[in-house]
């Protein structure tokens, strides 16, 4: 296939570090796996591709590099399937890697290195480790990624774009979505649709968002009011593990009041909130005392982590207490529809604002605040962290201990059901 307009740009650059920022499916992982190719097959180059963990470098690059040098007939015996080298006849090699274990890489030369959604990689290693693997042999090095926030990526996006001499050596380039010729127009319109506006320009235009504020600054008056309970429909209980307070939220999809013609989305229609000195077990007598009578399916979303937080030998985790009280009460009705891993906070959050409001206006997520009063206060108060990257604030100053749990709660609900984000990047530490 051959190369798109700006993947030849990006090919022709001469700059020895080039810093790739672009939307998501631009097909920045083929022009990295291009590149690599290219370099390896001049004599005896030494050639790094690395992503942010070990199973995701194998999972989504392994077998491209692997089968298109097969197809070029470019190996130079079997590859090395369990330290994922490709050795080839032009005496070069190329090694896969993840940056979670960025000490593999210590004491190792490389004539060119590949970073794969940089923006997703501890800064510590290029600072620690894979800088110097490229001093011996005057290498080169490629970061490319999704902008998330303004991290490192953003600081080294910046020094490409520099005329300070320090950073002659670097180079930027800057791809929206639709620029990388992969993903329809229309595609990118129904995007709209579904995300917030932040999300959007992050995601598709490729822009370095400062997420500075409320957390949820998608929420508003829109997204309260009065909604209904179906006991005959399926229920949703989400949990996050506290003590002070102790939380749930309960949900049942509905059509929501929103002006105009009424919209089917999520609705918030009830709380637990136990202030101080509350466990899991409380939480769950409270659900059951209320929804006990329930006659529909019930499905329980939460904190991944639970299920090791506070073990005993007695009670077991939070989610095997919960599992058997509501097993006690709704029998086959109750689902345990927890991951096995939490997803990337700042993609939850993301998930959440888009169901508030997405660019084009949607709301796809209200609150009944006579029933849950507390969840409203939760959307309002949470703050990201200032001069963060949009971490959620979770320290303990002023009102800050008090928010983010009932929003936790419900973030994981909506990422798992209703986020956009299906690709490698929003899984990053699930694989």
């Amino acid at each position: 296939m051959p190369l798109t307009i700006p993947q030849a740009e990006i090919a022709a650059s001469i700059a020895r570090f080039n810093v790739i920022a672009t939307g998501r499916r631009f097909g920045k992982t083929s022009s990295l796996r291009r590149k690599c190719c290219k370099i390896a097959s001049q004599q005896d180059k030494l050639v790094a591709y690395v992503a942010p963990t070990y199973k995701m470098a194998k999972r989504i690059a392994w077998k491209k590099f692997k089968y298109k040098l097969m197809q070029l007939n470019w190996l130079d015996g079997k590859p090395n399937e369990s330290d994922l080298i490709l050795n080839l006849r032009s005496g070069s090699s190329i090694q896969l890697f993840g940056a979670e274990n960025y000490d593999a890489m210590r004491g190792l030369e490389f004539d060119h290195v590949a970073m794969d959604e940089f923006a997703y990689m501890m800064l510590d290693a290029w600072e620690e480790s894979i800088r110097a693997t490229l001093s011996n042999r005057m290498g080169s090095a490629d970061f490319a990624s999704s902008p998330e926030g303004r991290n490192h990526f953003y600081d080294f996006y910046n020094r490409g774009l520099s005329d300070d001499p320090k950073w002659k050596d670097w180079r930027s380039f800057h791809y929206t979505t639709l620029q990388g010729g992969l993903v329809p127009e229309s595609e990118v319109e129904a995007a709209k649709n579904e995300l917030d506006p932040l999300t959007f320009q992050q995601e598709y235009e490729a822009s370095f968002v400062n997420f500075t504020g409320r957390a949820y600054y998608c929420f508003t008056e829109s997204n309260q009011g009065r909604l209904q309970y179906d006991p005959d429909d399926d229920l949703v209980f989400c949990f996050d593990f506290n003590v002070s307070p102790g939380v749930a939220a309960i949900i049942q999809e509905q059509y929501l009041p929103t002006p105009g013609t009424p919209t089917f989305g999520t609705g918030i229609i009830g709380e637990v909130h136990i202030p101080t000195g509350s466990n899991t077990m409380y939480v769950c007598e409270q659900l059951i005392e209320k929804y006990g009578a329930h006659r529909g399916q019930i499905y329980g979303f939460g904190d991944a982590t639970g299920g090791n937080k506070v073990p005993s030998s007695l009670m077991g985790s939070d989610w095997e207490i919960i599992d058997n009280m509501m097993r006690n009460v709704f029998g086959d009705r109750w689902h345990n529809r927890v991951p096995r891993s939490n997803p990337l906070e700042r993609s939850r959050v993301n998930a959440v604002n888009s169901r508030c409001k997405s660019l084009s206006g949607v709301i796809r997520l209200m609150v009944d605040p006579n029933e849950a009063p507390n969840i409203v206060k939760d959307f309002e108060g949470t703050k990201v962290l200032e001069g963060g990257n949009g971490q959620l604030d979770k320290t303990k100053r002023g009102d800050n201990g008090k928010f983010t749990h009932f929003t936790d709660a419900i973030g994981y609900y909506i990422h798992h059901e209703f986020s956009g984000e299906r690709d490698i990047k929003s899984h990053l530490f699930r694989l």
